[in-house]
């Protein structure tokens, strides 16, 4: 179980590698409670990012991506995510930390620098897209500190596009 968001109008969705790594089929559920099967498009293990694919009757309204590189410590921010306690939260914080280097399950995301966040996350909430205060994408949960209360990882909206960009280019 996990979050995601919708970047283009046909479909394509991004979320963590790690909530959908063992998974032999992929359901999306909509906060329509529409459901829809997807397919794997693309994978960046080295980011823990995925793109994947719904097949949608109309075109999909697709998040405006905003610039990670502007963003700074203390800014508001905004987190929308399913988790397996809480279906469609919406929570706010802060940035607390700026290229931070985190590890995942023992191994470094190399080449990465997370945006660091004072919330609390539960399972499911890994993918959920962090938004600044106009709506738009400037990160995508992807990790808690479980040692600590309310900090949280992100990473930027310039690593998901950059992925994008490539899978668009490599089609």
């Amino acid at each position: 179980m996990g979050s995601g968001v919708i970047i283009s109008n046909n479909g394509i969705i991004v979320t963590n590698l790690h909530t959908i790594i063992d998974c032999n089929f992929i359901n999306v559920k909509l906060h329509n409670d529409k459901i829809y099967s997807s397919e794997v498009l693309m994978t960046l293990p080295a980011f823990d990012i995925s793109l994947i694919k719904i097949k949608a009757s109309t075109p999909l309204i697709p998040i405006e991506f905003g610039d990670s590189n502007a963003i700074s410590l203390g800014q508001d921010i905004i987190n929308v995510s399913s988790s397996k306690l809480w279906q469609q939260t919406i929570t706010g914080g802060i940035i607390t930390g700026l290229g931070v280097s985190k590890q995942l399950d023992g191994q470094d995301i190399k080449g990465i620098e997370m945006i660091e966040v004072n919330l609390n996350l539960d399972e499911g909430d890994s993918g959920g897209p962090l938004l600044n205060k106009s709506g738009e994408l400037i990160g995508m949960i992807t990790a808690k500190d479980v040692t600590r209360s309310r900090k949280s990882y992100a990473i930027p909206s310039s690593k998901i596009l950059l992925l994008y960009e490539y899978y668009q280019k490599s089609k």
